[in-house]
């Protein structure tokens, strides 16, 4: 397990379920940090899992951009919720080697607090509409994608049918709808069913 506090899972304000602390949280604690058991990929190898997992995988998941690999967990992080600039109290504002990954507190945080990061400072990689993960986000998860794009302030250009991914699998076409807005609001970015990553 990643974490170095004590948190709980439970319903947000936010967003469906959250991450929230469980003890009083001083500001530079190192939160969450990688470990061992965590899942990362190649390119390759995300692209070879069962779909309903490389959908989970990518809706809890990041690229590691010094390593160019994805990391996706089942730990709890997959429940922590998004927010803009100041209103996140954890992050990291730079990025380690990929096993010194971590978060650190922002600020202090007081027990019964939804822990919340900017997205902006981890999922900036793998948006760009050349990078290797564009097809896999509209095929597996559209919604999430387009939530992303949204915080980033992008819009999606149109794109043409799936195109064969290596080792010949074919990407199924999605219907994806234009950017969306919705700012803090993450539910139709992280339905209710998907558990930890």
């Amino acid at each position: 397990m990643g974490w170095n506090v004590n948190i709980e899972v439970k319903r947000s304000a936010v967003h469906g379920s959250g991450v929230f602390a469980a003890e009083r949280i001083p500001a530079g604690t190192k939160v969450w940090q990688y470990d061992p058991s965590m899942h990362v990929c190649t390119r390759t190898a995300l692209a070879r899992l069962d779909p309903s997992v490389l959908s989970h995988a990518l809706f809890a998941g990041y690229v590691h951009e010094p390593s160019g690999l994805f990391l996706w967990y089942t730990d709890g992080m997959d429940y922590m919720n998004h927010a803009d600039g100041k209103a996140a109290n954890v992050g990291l504002y730079y990025w380690p080697k990929l096993c010194e990954d971590h978060i650190v507190a922002l600020r202090d945080i007081e027990p019964g607090e939804e822990l919340l990061e900017d997205y902006r400072n981890c999922l900036r990689a793998g948006l760009d509409p050349n990078h290797w993960l564009v097809p896999l986000y509209r095929a597996f998860c559209p919604t999430h994608y387009n939530f992303l794009l949204g915080i980033f302030g992008l819009d999606e250009p149109a794109y043409p049918a799936a195109a064969p991914l290596e080792g010949g699998r074919k990407l199924r076409k999605v219907a994806v709808s234009a950017s969306s807005r919705i700012g803090l609001d993450r539910t139709a970015a992280k339905p209710q069913a998907k558990q930890a990553a």
